[in-house]
């Protein structure tokens, strides 16, 4: 699974959370809510972490030429509710040691984007592809980190002061 899929998997998870998080409130389950954010959040901060330190070692990842392939924005429509979703989404090749890569469908910036974003990568087109000296089939077009990244850290202290702030009754009394 790609990374940007495992993170629309967090997106939903955390909404359906959410929403198990409020019905528990409005139950009168504001402790056991509480301590299940404060056992919640170290393991998301330990996991978003680890995901900051993958960002930052992707800056030290060699460089090929490569190719796109193919460029085109993926639109998926829910026809039970008249809503869509689409991202933009490349696909590339390269070659490390003779032997020939293939990244598909990477997900290029975030749901939502349009084809505007496409514009710069044509298929056809020369690219800079970053790659893992260790294991080459791992690549990217943009390493490192985003500003994003950094505040998703914070995300975990936030539900952990929370959860703090309800088991302690601070926040949404009991009664």
């Amino acid at each position: 699974m790609s990374e940007d899929k495992r993170e629309v998997l967090v997106v939903v998870l955390c909404a359906l959370l959410g929403i198990g998080f409020f019905a528990a409130i409005i139950a009168g389950q504001q402790v056991a809510l509480g301590w299940l954010l404060i056992a919640v959040a170290p393991v998301m901060f330990i996991w978003r972490g680890l995901r900051l330190i993958a960002g930052l070692r992707q800056r030290n990842w060699l460089t090929v030429e490569g190719v796109i392939t193919r460029a085109e924005v993926w639109e998926h429509r829910f026809i039970k509710h008249g809503a869509s979703l689409s991202a933009p989404c490349l696909d590339y090749r390269y070659n490390v040691n003779g032997r020939v890569y293939e990244v598909k469908t990477e997900v290029f910036g975030r749901t939502g984007a349009r084809a505007e974003v496409l514009k710069p990568y044509p298929p056809g087109k020369a690219i800079t592809v970053h790659y893992d000296p260790q294991h080459p089939e791992r690549a990217t077009l943009s390493p490192g980190n985003r500003s994003w990244d950094y505040l998703m850290l914070l995300l975990p202290l936030g539900l952990a002061v929370f959860g703090v702030g309800l088991v302690s009754g601070q926040i949404f009394p009991p009664g």
